[in-house]
């Protein structure tokens, strides 16, 4: 514990699993208890252990990025390349190789322009963290890229700040987002999505049509003003 940076969280985290597993079956072995334990740990169940403080700001930051992700798919929706309007997104609470050098990956967002995630570190608190590919300039308009990155800023303001890492404004997201592709089998916590492609020709011809209607949300009147 003390080597890999967990402290006293993943202790109570044994003690009540190994609890509920011998009251359910009494007779089960110390080692299949432990195989058991590693094959379903994930850093996100410490976060229950955690101050009230912790869990408030985890909730905040799994809002925002569940905001992130519908301004992707707002701005994927305008893209006239089908390969920009995919992403694969991945949930990976049952993946126990995902517990690397102690960060959990709680969910993954990868687009062939960028990538998103929000993890777990041993302490069971949240953090995003996201990267951008070195020609997103070629990929989508200027005012797109813009928005994407003022909307993760806007998205996590005050506490939640120190809890999102940029990565790199190099990255290749294609062959990142391929080569997953490539080998993700079907099965649970995997789905590649393909955004469908918006009537209008532009934000302006969508924004134009929006005025004119009276059942169009505030808030996505707000989102094209911007």
């Amino acid at each position: 514990m003390n080597d890999v940076g967990y402290e006293d969280e993943l202790e109570k985290l044994i003690l009540d699993e190994l609890k509920i597993t011998l009251d359910s079956s009494p007779t089960t072995q110390k080692m299949d208890f432990i195989q058991l334990f590693v094959s379903k740990f994930h850093n996100k169940n410490l976060s229950q252990y955690t101050p009230k403080s912790i869990q408030d700001r985890n909730k905040k930051i799994a809002s925002s990025y569940d905001s992130i992700i519908i301004t992707i798919n707002k701005i994927q929706a305008w893209l006239d390349n089908e390969l920009l309007r995919r992403r694969l997104e991945i949930f990976t609470l049952n993946n126990s190789s995902d517990n690397s050098l102690g960060f959990s990956i709680i969910n993954n967002c990868i687009t062939p322009f960028c990538f998103i995630n929000l993890g777990c570190d041993v302490f069971g608190r949240f953090r995003i963290t996201y990267g951008i590919d070195s020609g997103i300039i070629n990929m989508i308009p200027d005012n797109m890229s813009n928005t994407l990155l003022r909307r993760i800023y806007e998205f996590t303001p005050g506490e939640m700040e120190p809890f999102v890492e940029f990565a790199s404004l190099n990255m290749d997201c294609i062959t990142y987002f391929e080569n997953t592709l490539s080998h993700l089998e079907n099965g649970d916590g995997y789905k590649l999505i393909e955004v469908e492609r918006h009537e209008e020709k532009s934000i302006v011809d969508m924004f134009n049509n929006l005025v004119l209607k009276d059942d169009v949300d505030e808030e996505t009147k707000k989102w094209f003003k911007r």
